[in-house]
């Protein structure tokens, strides 16, 4: 429906029938929405007669009622609600936002237009002000309804004045002002709110049926039918509006409903299954949401208990209880239908009991602390995080890059869990005023193909944090092809590789794939019959025919080795980091004097490498003799198979060079699913920027020349610059936008 055709509708009804279709333990409380139609133009004549009998008195003295026509009116019309048809206020129902914080049942005649209609002739701030809304459209007046700090009014507005309603006050009717809907609220809000007019400002039509849809999941959520509601409301495409009534949703999961709406809103219509992972995503942050309700209900029973123990006398605490034990029952409900197994069993034991004190039980945390390892190996995580807080330690994976969120552990918990990885990995229990460092496995059976985990510990205020990087089980060396150089880039790196000497340095950030380049290039020239040496800081570094040897970087004894491989003559040397000055004069020296070096920079990219190579204490000319190529590593991450696709906007066709011959192009966007952890990305899509020192670039090959110049004179030499690389995955959908973003595509 048009939102014009929307705005003409009556208020009542459409208020009426969102409170129809209910799933079945509320189907009873379903309205006769005809009845109360009609019950509504029997009040709204009784209010008409009434009103043009008594306005004699507005004529002969206004000022009784403050020279305000309108004010006559409502306190009218308020006046036959009250005293002629027993419309009276809910007192059992004072705090909405309470009620659906503590997920306490709420009955939707208690909150919906029909409650008031009925028998009882109750109603809460929710339904008597759309009960003045819908009298007034039926009388002619300009009454409309306004959203305050949870809770809504009326509010008469007219180009003469302005009159706001406040129907749960002195007998039906009081005019506070703005103001005193901002002092008083109950909730917190913020200012952007009120300035953006989502709140204190009159609703439209369809910021009033979002209200209404809004109340109507809020009755479902607090009834235990979250499920029930998802597939209800979600089905219909009716949920998209819950965004524009966030004030209702200042419960427990504020942010797993906004993410829930979003999700489906962009999820395909007719497609369960989509829909089902999508909300699988979105559940991890109803889960952590509710845990920290919990903890926070906890925390503040604890501390009750604490004031009772030192005579303050408080009140009881039954309260809390109860709302543990449904926040609990939401979980419970939700978990199977929406959590990952895999997930799940990490959680369940996470949440199993602690041994008593002296116990000589197991600590489920000596479970946890192998499935975590197993776990995040599974899902190719390159690190897993546990940091504590002020009263929760996070765990999370870094997948791709990209840190993700798995669960939260009370501090005890966490403290169990770093003693734990501390003994698996040979570290120092008792020791936690000073880092630490060591190895460990998943498991204590010795299993070669197992992940190494390398285990860090650091003290921080809240407790000590565990960042565990692993290694993971030996992995097939790539070869040169398969590294995802374009076709015009590996003719020129395999020629570089075929040089008898030259140095080739690989620059990039942590895990943008240099060791993994450097291991692919040593394989390859160790399959072709060349004597390749590799001088490396740790022993990741491996591949068949190298001769490896290991040394700290930045340390006396690299120094040294280098110089020891350089004695016996190699064709080929592989160095993990090129970092000191005298290392690189050593590297320079061996790639003039007839050995091919490849090296590892860190660094943005290769103009700053270029930069960091011409700044170090070195002879110029042997760098411009030495020097053969710079090669730029970035590493978006890939889309997962469950990405869809959307249709580019001008300027992004623009970006992308395709015009509007390009038009039926799709941009991927990613969705998430169990497979992907329901971050939406899966594995990575390297990008390289080759720099060959050639005609135009080599004798540019000093300090002081622009980057600009550096990279016309690159592009001469034939390379390919980082932003057409993205294109063409771009082109591909085998990343997103954002995530080209990320790594310098711009518009």
């Amino acid at each position: 429906m048009p939102w014009d055709d929307l705005a003409r509708c009556d208020i009542a009804a459409m208020n009426l029938l969102c409170a129809t279709d209910l799933p079945a333990p509320l189907a009873h409380f379903a309205p006769d929405i005809p009845a109360c139609l009609a019950t509504l133009d029997t009040w709204a004549g009784q209010i008409r007669r009434e009103t043009d009998r008594h306005f004699y008195r507005f004529q002969r003295n206004p000022g009784e009622f403050r020279h305000s026509e309108a004010y006559f009116r409502v306190l009218a019309m308020a006046t036959v609600l009250c005293e002629d048809c027993g419309i009276h206020y809910q007192p059992h129902l004072l705090d909405f936002n309470a009620k659906l914080e503590a997920a306490t049942r709420m009955d939707p005649p208690d909150w919906f237009l029909h409650g008031l209609l009925g028998s009882n002739r109750t109603g809460t701030c929710s339904s008597m002000p759309v009960l003045y809304a819908a009298l007034g459209q039926r009388l002619g007046y300009p009454i409309c309804l306004v959203l305050a700090p949870a809770h809504v009014f009326a509010r008469w507005h007219s180009p003469q004045e302005t009159l706001n309603i406040e129907a749960t006050e002195n007998m039906g009717f009081a005019t506070p002002s703005d103001e005193h809907y901002m002092t008083r609220a109950r909730v917190p809000y913020r200012q952007a709110d009120v300035e953006s007019g989502f709140l204190m400002a009159n609703l439209s039509a369809p910021a009033v049926l979002s209200t209404f849809l809004a109340l109507r999941g809020a009755v479902l959520f607090t009834n235990g039918l979250l499920l029930e509601a998802l597939r209800q409301e979600f089905s219909a495409g009716r949920w998209g509006a819950f965004e524009a009534a966030q004030g209702f949703l200042a419960g427990p999961a504020p942010g797993w409903v906004a993410k829930a709406a979003a999700e489906v809103r962009a999820a395909p219509e007719d497609d369960a299954d989509e829909l089902r992972n999508r909300l699988r995503g979105a559940f991890l942050d109803l889960e952590r949401a509710c845990r920290a309700a919990m903890r926070l209900l906890q925390e503040e029973k604890r501390c009750r208990r604490m004031e009772v123990c030192a005579g303050q006398g408080l009140a009881s605490t039954e309260s809390h209880e109860t709302n543990l034990e449904d926040l609990r029952n939401i979980l419970v409900s939700v978990a199977p239908a929406l959590c990952e197994p895999g997930l799940r069993q990490i959680i369940e034991l996470a949440e199993a009991p602690e041994p008593p004190e002296g116990s000589r039980m197991t600590h489920p945390a000596a479970r946890l602390a192998g499935l975590l390892l197993l776990d995040a190996g599974r899902r190719g995580a390159s690190d897993i995080l546990a940091a504590p807080g002020s009263w929760v330690g996070l765990v999370q994976y870094r997948m791709n890059g990209t840190l993700v969120p798995i669960l939260e552990l009370p501090l005890s918990y966490h403290r169990a869990l770093v003693a734990r990885f501390k003994g698996l990995s040979g570290l120092d229990i008792t020791q936690r005023k000073r880092p630490q460092e060591g190895t460990a496995k998943p498991d204590e059976g010795g299993d070669e193909n197992a992940a190494r985990a390398i285990v860090r510990v650091l003290p921080t205020i809240h407790g000590e944090r565990l960042d565990i990087h692993l290694d993971g089980p030996p992995k097939a060396i790539l070869a040169v092809a398969e590294l995802g150089l374009s076709r015009n880039d590996l003719s020129r790196y395999e020629a570089l590789l075929a040089a008898r000497s030259g140095l080739i340095v690989h620059t990039g950030l942590t895990g943008t794939g240099k060791t993994t380049a450097l291991l692919a290039a040593a394989a390859e020239l160790a399959r072709q019959g060349r004597s390749v040496f590799a001088l490396a800081s740790r022993v990741g570094l491996d591949a068949p025919g190298v001769s490896l040897s290991t040394a700290p970087a930045g340390t006396p004894e690299q120094l040294s080795l280098l110089r020891a491989i350089r004695q016996r003559g190699p064709d080929v040397i592989v160095i993990d980091e090129l970092g000191e000055a005298d290392l690189l004069r050593e590297a320079l020296q061996a790639a003039a004097g007839g050995t091919l070096v490849l090296a590892g920079l860190p660094g943005h990219g290769c103009p700053e490498a270029l930069r960091r190579l011409l700044e170090t204490p070195a002879e110029l000319p042997l760098l411009q003799a030495g020097l053969a190529a710079v090669c730029g590593h970035r590493l978006p991450r890939r889309l997962c198979s469950c990405r869809k696709l959307a249709a580019p906007t001008p300027t992004q066709l623009a970006a992308l060079g395709a015009g509007n011959a390009a038009a039926d192009l799709g941009l991927g966007l990613p969705v998430g699913c169990p497979a992907c952890l329901h971050t939406g990305f899966r594995g990575v899509a390297p990008v390289f920027e080759l720099w060959t020192m050639g005609a135009s670039l080599k004798p540019l090959l000093r300090p002081g020349i622009p980057d600009q110049d550096w990279l016309d004179a690159a592009h001469a030499d034939g390379m390919t610059p980082f932003r057409a690389g993205l294109a063409g995955l771009l082109r591909e959908a085998a990343i997103s936008w954002t995530e080209a973003a990320r790594w310098g595509f711009s518009a």
